[in-house]
């Protein structure tokens, strides 16, 4: 699924106004899943590409890793690397973030505005424990909740999940995989309906408790988004139905 009231074109790494619609981290009983759509935007551009890998992993130390970033990539890139560069195991983490934010901050001062840099990081990491991280643009690094989004549309998604949990009765803290999965694919597709630079196939990674890391399963996206399109279809079917009675 994509909007179509935006133009095909350009490079997503070489724009300068990068965006990313939307990027939902959860935390459940045996890991983290990083979620997101596909489609990367330029705003003011008007341009989008389809097909965007925007989920990564790494390990180092025999520490794992998964992330993904909003705002300008190659900022968030940068951050990251500086991580990999120095990243010890027995070192706070959430130090070693802010000290690779700052240094970045000081070797880029043409992308600093307002003493904020033009990213937004969510990091998933497996050290004795699993812990999702977020470096903001303020580079005041944090341990998030059990649900966090970033991106331009992270309103949306608490609208979202206020909705499913107290409708479905959930629990904010998730007891397995699949649950949280279709949650999180439930309210991505969501977006993408309404959202003009939120599209494409949308692409989750995960981090299992015991290091392992579980990439997409595009057979299973697709089965879930065709779920809850005929979920979204009857419902509609059904409220029109019940307009006309009243009438």
């Amino acid at each position: 699924m994509y909007n179509k009231n935006v133009k095909f074109g350009s490079d997503y790494y070489m724009m300068s106004n990068n965006i990313v619609s939307i990027i939902l981290g959860v935390k459940y009983k045996d890991g983290i899943i990083l979620a997101t759509d596909s489609q990367a935007s330029d705003k003011i551009a008007g341009v989008k590409k389809l097909g965007e890998k925007k989920i990564f992993s790494f390990n180092i130390d025999n520490s794992n890793f998964i992330y993904s970033g909003a705002e300008n990539p190659n900022i968030n890139q940068r951050i990251i690397d500086e991580i990999r560069g120095v990243y010890n195991s027995k070192i706070d983490f959430i130090k070693q973030c802010e000290d690779a934010y700052n240094k970045v901050k000081n070797m880029y001062p043409q992308q600093v505005n307002e003493g904020k840099l033009p990213i937004n990081i969510l990091i998933g990491i497996e050290n004795n424990g699993l812990e999702l991280i977020q470096i903001p643009p303020d580079g005041i690094v944090l341990k998030t909740k059990e649900i966090k989004a970033i991106g331009c549309r992270w309103e949306w998604v608490e609208l979202i999940y206020s909705e499913i949990l107290s409708y479905r009765n959930y629990d904010r803290v998730f007891n397995n995989k699949e649950e949280a999965l279709r949650i999180i694919l439930y309210t991505i597709d969501k977006i993408k309906r309404y959202d003009l630079y939120c599209g494409g196939k949308s692409q989750y990674i995960i981090l299992h408790d015991n290091g392992e890391i579980e990439e997409t399963d595009e057979k299973l996206v697709e089965k879930l988004e065709d779920d809850i399109s005929k979920i979204n279809n009857e419902f509609r079917e059904r409220w029109w139905s019940k307009l006309g009675e009243e009438e």
